[in-house]
Order: structure tokens, then sequence, then C-alpha cells
């Protein structure tokens, strides 16, 4: 299939394995550059050395610090970001009753604020540019919250009604 990403730039962000890493391939072969972003740094590297045109960078969706790092890695690499794809790892599981403050701040921090940046970040460029293209992975729970994972459908709920 050709989606015509040949020369566009896509930060992956929680590539380092599962569906962050398969999306990040296949952006890969379908010719975009990649930027292969994960909290394991070395594994991003990794993964990015058996693609064509690919870089792996740190992204700890913790640390406000880790998206700047990313992002000016990726622009030195191959210029501006034309697709983000949003991923990331999901928080322990916990069900509602069991939630508290620290718990429920640190998967809003991870699945949706640092994610809300990375867009903030990136989307004044691609409007610039009149292309762009920004792809949340999601869950099930977003339509039918999953039993014993309130922070995930929290958290992925509010990102897609900010997308």
């Amino acid at each position: 299939m050709d989606l015509r990403l040949e020369g566009h730039t896509a930060i992956v962000a929680g590539s380092t394995s599962g569906l962050g890493a398969a999306v990040a391939a296949m952006l890969g072969r379908e010719g975009a550059n990649v930027v292969i972003a994960g909290r394991r740094q070395a594994l991003a590297q990794q993964l990015a050395s058996e693609l064509p045109r690919a870089i792996g960078v740190g992204l700890d969706l913790a640390d406000p610090t880790s998206i700047e790092t990313a992002v000016s890695a990726a622009e030195r690499a191959f210029g501006a970001a034309d697709i983000l794809v949003l991923n990331s790892g999901g928080p322990p599981p916990a069900p509602a009753v069991d939630l508290d403050e620290g718990l429920l701040q640190s998967g809003l921090t991870a699945l949706l604020l640092r994610q809300i940046d990375l867009v903030a970040r990136l989307l004044p460029g691609m409007r610039s540019r009149h292309w762009g293209r920004i792809v949340a992975v999601g869950s099930s729970g977003v339509q039918q919250p999953l039993p014993d994972l309130a922070i995930s459908n929290v958290a992925r709920a509010a990102l897609a009604s900010y997308l």
C-alpha cells in the first residue's frame, strides 16, 4: 500500500514495543522518516537501526523536559515532524474505588497531559506547512470502561475528547 509518506517525518511515542513498534515499522516500510521514541532509549536506537530512515530517542512521558529533547533530536535528524502518533503503555490496573490522587495524577500525566504537550509542540508547524497528521492509539475503554482499569479509562477518554 502506498500511503504517500515518502519524505514525511513521523514521531511515534511509546514505540519500543507493542502497537507503537508495529506502527513505527509500518511507517518505515511506507517510506517515512521514523522517530522511534520510548523510555528505553537503547532499545529505541536498536529498533531504529532496523529501518531504512529512522532514529531512536528517549521519551519518558512522565518527564516534561523529555518531550523537547526528543522533538529537537527528531528535527536535527529529519527536519520538522509531519506525523505524530500518540501512544503509551497503560498505568497499573486499579478499580475506581482504589483510586487516589497520586495514582490518578501519574496516569493523567503520562496518558493525557504530556501527550497534549506533544500536540502543542508539533501542531503549529503542521498548520503552518498545511500538512500534518495526528493519530492517537486509544483503548476500547474509551467506549466502554474496562473493569479494574479506571486510570486508563479516564485518561484515554479525556485524550479522545481533546482530539
